[in-house]
């Protein structure tokens, strides 16, 4: 079964995305084809990854290879490890307990 939330964010996200964005609005379809086509074919940013320099746009296919590993690498290299573990201890299932047992009840003593 599908989790409520992401039935929400997939019915609820697009017309939010719309109703705030008034550039949208004259040619909803045309724009959102120019905004996809804008940053599928978009100038270049300068960085500097695996000792290259990316500031032309990849032109052969090994370079595109390498250019999609750069946000995963970077990430690796960037973000403190405990917070993609705690992101992904979120993806686990809850440990399940036994329905005949009920759980413990500390008391304080007397």
């Amino acid at each position: 079964r599908i989790p409520l939330a992401f039935v929400s964010m997939a019915l609820l996200g697009p017309p939010i995305f719309f109703a705030h964005w008034p550039w949208l609005w004259p040619a909803p379809m045309a724009r959102v084809q120019m905004y996809f086509n804008r940053h599928l074919q978009h100038e270049h940013y300068n960085f500097e990854f695996l000792g290259l320099n990316w500031n032309n746009p990849p032109t052969d296919l090994a370079h595109k290879l390498i250019r999609t590993t750069f946000p995963f690498i970077s990430t690796s290299l960037t973000v403190p490890v405990t917070t993609p573990s705690c992101g992904h201890a979120g993806l686990l299932p809850p440990p399940q307990r036994n329905a005949d047992t009920p759980p413990e009840v500390k008391r304080l003593p007397k």
